[in-house]
């Protein structure tokens, strides 16, 4: 394995190995959090990256997401309260579809079957939007139907379990907005879902609590769900 030291540097080299040199003259707000946020990455046997955020947290990516910087941002995660979440085939055989797992502090691997994806790219997708509430509960975007196609569903994962939430999505990226734009407590997050649980208009806001808890609120709706989250 190969191991770059989070520095200017590590990250030029790195960046070079995926077949692409950082641009200097771009100057990118997101190139510059890149290389400021990383304290190491480490090449795994498959070909992803395990890249430590200088906060604690522990993502797992692909080439073409380190190339496009897409790595300890805000919202972004693997590093669980009580483990780090990663991405593992369902069936053992490393390909898809994948499912999230989560590591233990004594390496002990916990698979989520409830949390499918149909590519590894999306499943690494999710984890790295994940939204953490409180200390043990972690809020990611799954297959509602467990079949890693539309529509998407909120996966919960706490205390070593997980469920899948009535809070869905007509597509992955409209679960992935819906948590990368959620307003964040220390006891709870914020975000908006479709009120008839079937990922179509309209829109009402949705919480999740540090116990797990799931709460739709449909006491105030919105026509549309860019319009939900603009209001958050």
């Amino acid at each position: 394995m190969l191991r770059f030291a989070g520095s200017v540097l590590g990250i030029a080299l790195l960046v070079a190995a995926c077949g692409q040199t950082p641009d200097k003259g771009s100057g990118s707000a997101a190139s510059v959090k890149a290389v400021e946020d990383i304290e190491s990455m480490t090449v795994q046997r498959d070909g992803s990256y395990r890249v430590v955020c200088r906060d604690g947290r522990v993502e797992f990516r692909s080439a073409s997401e380190i190339r496009s910087d897409r790595v300890c941002m805000n919202g972004g995660g693997g590093g669980g309260g009580s483990g780090i979440l990663r991405c593992v085939a369902r069936d053992n055989d490393g390909r898809n579809p994948w499912i999230i797992a989560q590591f233990n502090s004594n390496g002990d691997l916990t698979r989520f079957s409830e949390l499918v994806f149909d590519t590894l790219e999306n499943c690494q997708s999710s984890v790295s939007a994940n939204v953490r509430v409180g200390f043990d509960v972690d809020v990611v975007c799954a297959s509602r139907d467990r079949d890693g196609r539309n529509p998407w569903a909120l996966g919960v994962i706490s205390r070593g379990s997980a469920s899948l939430a009535r809070a869905v999505y007509g597509d992955f990226t409209s679960c992935r907005s819906a948590l990368a734009r959620a307003r964040t407590s220390r006891d709870f997050m914020l975000t908006c879902t479709s009120r008839d649980a079937d990922g179509r208009n309209p829109w009402s806001y949705v919480t999740v609590n540090s116990a797990g808890t799931v709460n739709l609120r449909t006491d105030t709706t919105f026509g549309s769900l860019d319009e939900c989250l603009r209001d958050l």
